[in-house]
């Protein structure tokens, strides 16, 4: 999600770049949203230090990192938000991506939560049948695209075993 905001940051931080790919919609598929929330119930999860190891040291050691990639800290992020979520999920619980999208709403921003019944965290990120038409059907009007690929919207175009490949917005 923070790559949306990649123009706002100053020059020396670390994920700067000077002209970012310009961000027309988020669609966040059971990721994080705060790096610095709920650090302790990812890595008992995951069982190991994940997001100790991906941000290069606890919040402690290196704050400027996890302020950096958490979407709160830049609030209006000024791009419609899809944020989509198993009801199922532990690894962010979704009491803290509720609080997250009534946050972005309050600063002025466009966001939605869709939360797919039956559905974990890493069946989200699935295009498999049985949940990628629902999500990407109801995440499509917020992208703001009217692009086909191969005469289907390009955010559902089929391959040739009928599975759903995500194509982006």
């Amino acid at each position: 999600m923070w790559a949306a905001i990649r123009h706002r940051l100053a020059r020396e931080n670390s994920v700067y770049v000077a002209d970012p790919l310009p961000i027309r919609a988020i669609i966040n598929m059971a990721g994080t949203i705060d790096m610095s929330a709920n650090i302790e119930h990812m890595e008992e999860m995951c069982r190991g230090p994940v997001v100790t190891n991906l941000m290069g040291g606890t919040v402690s050691a290196v704050s400027d990192r996890y302020r950096t990639v958490s979407a709160q800290t830049y609030l209006p992020l000024g791009v419609s938000q899809v944020l989509i979520w198993g009801d199922h999920k532990d690894y962010v619980p979704q009491p803290l991506v509720e609080q997250y999208v009534d946050a972005a709403r309050r600063a002025g921003d466009r966001a939605r939560l869709i939360v797919v019944p039956a559905a974990g965290h890493f069946e989200t990120a699935s295009p498999s049948p049985a949940h990628g038409p629902s999500f990407m059907r109801q995440s499509r009007p917020w992208c703001g695209s009217r692009d086909t690929v191969q005469g289907q919207p390009s955010w559902a175009a089929h391959d040739a075993d009928s599975s759903y490949r995500w194509a982006g917005c």
